[in-house]
């Protein structure tokens, strides 16, 4: 991954394990993370070593949100949106749920979260991670 991919705040793996992004450094060659296997647990990591997290629909249902159909509720200025993960794919939907735009390229949490910060100005609310928690 590139260090221009992410930002902070967004949940990546490393070494296998779910980690939040606390820090980048000002060259983007290293990232301080905070693993979710144990409470902080916080390491200094190379970003070449940071992989993404793949969306699924069980990861968008059972912690970003999303309802057993795939859509999320991502209202904008107080109209009605969603965003919607189908055939792989993240759409985001009118209130009658008609495609208004498909994103090619969102296939992986971080991106995810990227796209919602970018929509509304704050960050997406996602559940924490019960089964990589203590």
């Amino acid at each position: 991954m590139n260090a221009h991919e992410f930002r902070i705040g967004n949940y990546i793996v490393v070494d296998g394990a779910i980690a939040l992004i606390l820090a980048v450094d000002s060259d983007g060659t290293e990232a301080v993370v905070e693993t979710l296997t144990t409470k902080d647990n916080r390491i200094k990591t190379k970003i070449s070593k940071i992989k993404p997290v793949p969306l699924t629909p069980q990861l968008l249902h059972e912690n970003c949100q999303f309802d057993k159909s795939g859509k999320y509720n991502i209202g904008l200025d107080d109209y009605l949106y969603f965003l919607e993960f189908k055939e792989g794919y993240i759409s985001l939907l009118d209130r009658k749920g008609q495609v208004m735009i498909r994103f090619m390229d969102i296939r992986n949490l971080h991106q995810l979260q990227n796209l919602v910060y970018a929509l509304k100005g704050i960050e997406m609310d996602i559940c924490e991670f019960p089964h990589l928690t203590e």
